[in-house]
């Protein structure tokens, strides 16, 4: 059985395939003349187009013909028609869609470091997001100048285990943790800033993106969220 490539839904501009025995592929109830925009397609093609589809990529009609192409290389136009995009215009929204993602993806690779803790004796964990260590720092100025206070911690195995803590031991980690989070922002910073000035042509290249992407793991990981406190 032959198949077409065409507008299947006039008015919507909506392009699809269809069988030969499908009345939207032709102008007339006999089937003797194809309407302009059908492409035909053997059986032998359609498969092959349909296993470009399969790997992602857009099927479109072009120039007289159906194929896979990689997405968002040809558009529609407000007539339905498929146009082509330049190599200029299609690799900078590519560039442009990769610079977005990748600020997300520092973002992530901060919160991950910056907001899961600070590491006490290798065993406790002090929460860092901006809540604990707000509650922490009102906190500290209700506790006696001297002599300890039972704090809640976690484990690392996320069990709740009460410690007893001087203020100045609790303000000292509190500290250490703010630090470590404003270095991870610095780290953020500095690689946005990095992001800002790529090219069209790192941005997309998958080699420079990995690499980008490492360079920024590395920094966050170089940052010290272990601690060591004596505690009595």
């Amino acid at each position: 059985m032959n198949f077409y490539y065409g507008m299947v839904d006039e008015a919507n501009k909506s392009w699809g395939f269809v069988e030969e025995t499908d009345n939207r592929a032709w102008q007339d109830a006999a089937h003797t003349e194809l309407k302009p925009t059908m492409i035909f397609l053997t059986s032998e093609e359609w498969q092959a187009v349909l296993s470009e589809q399969s790997k992602g990529k857009a099927i479109v009609g072009y120039g007289g013909k159906c194929f896979g192409a990689e997405q968002g290389r040809y558009y529609t136009d407000e007539n339905g028609v498929w146009c082509k995009k330049t190599d200029e215009e299609f690799n900078t929204e590519k560039a442009n869609a990769k610079r977005e993602e990748l600020v997300n993806t520092i973002y992530q690779i901060k919160a991950d470091k910056a907001y899961n803790g600070v590491i006490i004796n290798d065993v406790l964990v002090f929460e860092t997001n901006q809540t604990a260590i707000t509650n922490t720092v009102a906190s500290l100025a209700l506790m006696p100048a001297e002599g300890s206070a039972s704090w809640k911690f976690y484990t690392i195995a996320g069990e709740p285990k009460v410690q007893e803590i001087t203020k100045e031991q609790l303000a000292g980690i509190a500290s250490f943790g703010q630090d470590m989070i404003n270095k991870c922002f610095v780290v953020e910073g500095q690689a946005n800033e990095q992001l800002k000035a790529a090219t069209v042509e790192q941005l997309i290249d998958s080699e420079w993106v990995e690499g980008f992407t490492a360079q920024v793991q590395t920094a966050m990981n170089e940052i010290n969220n272990h601690i060591t406190v004596a505690f009595s």
